[in-house]
């Protein structure tokens, strides 16, 4: 995956575009796009909040589980850079 930080600063915009890959009868690529907000809190630490969707061109069929091609995906977290 990839980020393209909006502004510099503490609070910073962002974007994320990636190919997630789950494993289920074989590989199975998607596509992952988010949008977000990084609070940098020191030098070398930031908290950080995405809301995401991926995307998969192709999922098993199964007659007992239904495995959905669009997904929403949000993540919380922290980033250590040094």
């Amino acid at each position: 995956s990839g980020t393209a930080y909006l502004l510099g600063g503490t609070w910073r915009p962002l974007l994320t575009l990636g190919l997630p890959v789950f494993f289920l009868d074989g590989a199975r690529v998607g596509v992952h796009g988010a949008a977000g907000l990084e609070v940098g809190m020191t030098e070398h630490f930031a908290a950080f909040l995405l809301l995401g969707v991926e995307y998969f061109t192709s999922v098993p069929t199964s007659s007992t589980k239904v495995y959905d091609q669009t997904v929403f995906v949000p993540a919380i977290g922290v980033a250590a850079r040094w």
